[in-house]
Parts: C-alpha cells; structure tokens; sequence
C-alpha cells in the first residue's frame, strides 16, 4: 500500500493525541476535489490545515493529511480519541455507488491501521460519533466495515437485505427489484407493504384504484384500529393520504401508522404534551420493544425514512 506524501503549508503547530479509539470514515461533499484542496477549504475555516488523517481519491490513490499522531479537525468532540479518513466524492446527495478502487483502497488502508497502529479503534462513520449525516447515505459503510472486520460480505449479514428476503418470501413484496434499500420511503409504498402485514386489502364499490395503485390500501387502513381499545383508525383522513402517495413519509407519519396497527398507543402517552406529535408514537413503540434504535427515530420527525429501515421496522412491528 502506497500513501504519498503531501507538502502542506500548516497555519499553526499541532497536539499529540492521546489515544485512538474509532477510525473516523468520512466523505468530502465534493463530487471531485484534491487533498490540496480540502487544506485550502479548512484552513479558510481558521484551522491549522486538512483536518483528516488520510485523503482517499476515486481512483484509489491515498494522500496523506495531518501526521498519524496528532489530533484532527473532523468530528467535533472526538478529535482527540479518533483519526480521520476522508473519501473524494459526494455520497449523500449526488454519487450512489462508489468506485472500486477507492473502495478497496479504503479497506486496505483501514486493515493497515488496525493491524500495525489501532487494533483495539472501531471503524465508525462520521455520524456514528458526531452530529452529521457524513459520510452520506450512499457510503458503503456497512461493506467496508465486515471487510476490514475480515471479508464477511454485507449482502450475506445486512439485516435490512435480510428483511426484504423476509418480506419477499412471505408475499408481501413480489418485485425486490423496486426497494432498493438506500431509496426513500414513500407514502404508497409504506400503505401497501403495512395493509398486506396486517391482512390484506379491504375493498367496496367507493375503492378505486385507477386513481393510485396504493389507494385500496389507504382505504382498507382506514378500515382498521388495529386493536386499539378506542377504536382509533389507522388512517383518518382518506383524502389527505392519498393526496400524498407519491411523496416520501415523514418519521411522524409512519411511526404513527405502525404503532396504530399494533395495539394502539399506549395509555400513558395519549395527549401527553411534547416538543412533536410523533414522539409519542416513538415511546410508545419503544414501550412495545418495537423500536430500539431511538437516536436514529429521533434525530428529526419529519425527515425521510430509507425503505432499508421501514424494512426492518415492519418485521420487528410483525414478528417476522
């Protein structure tokens, strides 16, 4: 493995590290840029210089940044226990896949530092030990993770491929080839998937689903309490729903949805006054053992939600 070394102009002198606990993964939100251009960007910031450790391009060459032993400027709060390995490109919003050789290299570069300098650092992303949605949801975080944990493939182990076979064996999805799982939810297929799970689609001669396809479904939830002991509907407001079945669900919308068809909201959380409605169907979820990631619930009620995560939710909500 071959890391060149960098001639920066360092603005300032550095601090040793005291200890490394997580090797740091990180994307650069920018479709093409150099390591030079990344200590030009940070040292407009007023820092020092390139706050990574390690600068990782497309093409699979790995450039030097900060020296190994001091502490970065990548993930604010954990500069002094972590390094820092940033990706060329933009894995959140404008690039899906990334290239092999930059993948590998990364891996390469991760196995090095366990074996030779790290071996007790976890290899994290950025928004596992910060606020940040680094390094993008396009990243192959997972991938990289079981490779340098020693070549499990994430196809094999990842619990959301694992809950789409779920779903797909059982009937309920018939084309696993429309879930990718990275892709946003939206309202349509949350209804559909959610009505098939809880018995079926209701129909009646007002159902018409030349006007969407996930319209019965709408209809049917809207036929359901889900056993709660007010008798509280799934779906209450028809018209608004399917109004909105082409657009992405929101948090709120779909925790509401899934606690509903589950028993109902717990007594306790009822009318209890929060900072947002969905809130109260999050604990109430947690309560059931439904939901155990909350960080990830509670980050935002009204962001989107990856069909990966719905995925797994509703084999957890069905006791797949």
């Amino acid at each position: 493995m071959n890391i060149i070394e960098v001639a920066y102009k360092w603005h300032g002198g550095f601090t040793k590290r005291p200890r490394t606990d997580f090797i740091a993964l990180h994307h650069a939100e920018a479709v093409k840029c150099t390591p030079q251009d990344i200590h030009s960007w940070h040292v407009s910031n007023g820092w020092t210089g390139i706050g990574y450790h390690f600068f990782v391009r497309k093409d699979g060459t790995i450039y030097r940044g900060r020296p190994l032993d001091v502490v970065g400027a990548h993930v604010q709060g954990m500069n002094s226990c972590s390094i820092g390995i940033c990706a060329e490109g933009d894995y959140h919003a404008k690039e899906k896949t990334m290239p092999q050789a930059q993948k590998k290299s990364i891996i390469e570069l991760c196995q090095y530092l366990k074996k030779n300098c790290y071996p007790n650092a976890k290899i994290v992303g950025h928004r596992e030990i910060g606020d940040s949605n680094c390094p993008g949801r396009y990243y192959p975080l997972d991938e990289i993770k079981f490779a340098v944990a020693g070549g499990i493939t994430v196809q094999a182990e990842n619990p959301q491929k694992i809950a789409l076979d779920k779903l797909v064996t059982k009937g309920i999805i018939t084309d696993a080839s429309q879930w990718v799982l990275t892709d946003f939810l939206t309202n349509a297929k949350a209804v559909r998937v959610l009505d098939l799970l809880s018995g079926g689609t209701w129909t009646s001669e007002k159902t018409n689903s030349s006007i969407h396809w996930a319209q019965p479904n709408v209809i049917s939830l809207a036929s359901k309490d889900g056993g709660s002991s007010d008798g509280t509907k799934v779906i209450e407001d028809i018209d608004g729903m399917v109004n909105k079945l082409n657009v992405w669900i929101s948090k709120a919308t779909l925790l509401a949805l899934v606690d509903k068809l589950t028993g109902g909201t717990k007594e306790k959380y009822k009318n209890r006054k929060t900072d947002h409605w969905g809130r109260n169907f999050l604990d109430s979820l947690c309560d059931k053992g439904i939901i155990t990631d909350v960080k990830y619930w509670d980050s935002d009620f009204e962001s989107t939600v990856e069909n990966g995560v719905f995925l797994v939710l509703c084999c957890n909500a069905f006791g797949l």
